[in-house]
Parts: C-alpha cells; structure tokens; sequence
C-alpha cells in the first residue's frame, strides 16, 4: 500500500511537471520548420525520443533559436521524463535556475523551483530539497499561484517526514550503538 502512494505521488508529480513546462516559455521561435523547435513539440518527444529532443535543443541553441533559460529548462525535463537520469535533470534545472532571465516571469520560476525540489527529494538531499520548498512557498504566496504553493507544501512535507525519520534514526543509533535491528531500518 505505501509503495502504491509512492508511485501515484512521483506520477502526480512527473505530470504536473510535464503540464507545467509544456503551458511555459515562449511558444514559438524564429525557426519555420513547421514548429519544431517549439517548446511544446520538445516536450512532448521528449518522453518518447528523448535522444531527439535533445539533437533539437543542441540545435536551437546553435541557432540560437532559444534563450540559455529554456534550453537548460527543457534538457532537465527530458533528462527527468525521457531519460530518467535526475542528476544530469537536476544539474540543467539548477543551470535554468541561474539564468537571469528565470526570474522575468513568477509562474515559471515556480514551475522550474518545483522541479529543483523534487530532483533534490528524489536524489535523497532531503535538505536542499526543504530549501527550495520554502522559497518556492515564499514565492507563490507573493505572487498569488495557489497550485505551485500546494505542491511545494506536498514536496515539503515529503521531505521533512524523510529527513526527520532519518534524522530519528541517526540519533537513536548515536545513543545506541549496539541496536543492530535500527540500523538495518535506515
């Protein structure tokens, strides 16, 4: 049962993460190729043809077809959907995050400061991911966005019920070095 909600809370989490990038960003580019190099369109072979998605983006921003902003945005999201590999996710996520131009528009900072959290969360740096939670938080109630409030508290929650238990167990462990069954829990 509780690795059942685990599966629906990461599937929840992927979708709204999916939906969100795909309603974000400019929507179309200086390419006329039929609307290849659109945000949307990556998104949605990214899933499918990851290593496509990917040949686009490389050649959008030799093109320089879109901002540093949306390339590394989108490599993280391919990397999380289509590749599975969140480090390489969290490192381009971080990289969008950096950009001067994340921060010209609320609703995708907070699309891009959900991701980050949710990297950090399942990469196990339940700490960092609390971090991001709280700005985030700090963010949508600012700017009005109730739904990337809630899943940021969602994301939080995850985190500190991890990050305390484990925590729990640490401590227990320090006062109690000889509690074999303890250690076998972490």
């Amino acid at each position: 049962m509780r690795n059942l909600l685990y599966i629906i809370i990461i599937c929840v989490s992927t979708l709204s993460l999916l939906i969100g990038t795909y309603g974000c960003g400019s929507k179309e580019y200086k390419c006329t190729d039929d609307g290849v190099f659109t945000v949307p369109n990556i998104v949605n072979i990214g899933i499918t043809e990851p290593g496509k998605a990917l040949a686009l983006i490389d050649t959008a921003e030799q093109r320089g077809l879109m901002n540093d902003f949306d390339i590394n945005r989108l490599r993280a999201v391919v990397y999380h959907n289509g590749l599975s590999d969140n480090n390489k996710s969290l490192f381009y996520a971080l990289k969008a995050y950096d950009s001067p131009s994340a921060h010209d528009n609320g609703r995708t900072l907070l699309l891009l400061i959900e991701m980050i959290a949710d990297q950090y969360y399942l990469s196990g740096d339940y700490a960092r991911s609390v971090e991001f939670c709280i700005k985030g938080i700090e963010i949508a109630r600012d700017s009005l966005f109730r739904n990337a409030e809630a899943n940021l508290s969602f994301t939080l929650g995850r985190s500190l019920l991890v990050f305390a238990s484990q925590w729990s167990i640490n401590f227990i462990l320090k006062r109690n070095p000889g509690l074999e069954l303890a250690e076998t829990a972490q």
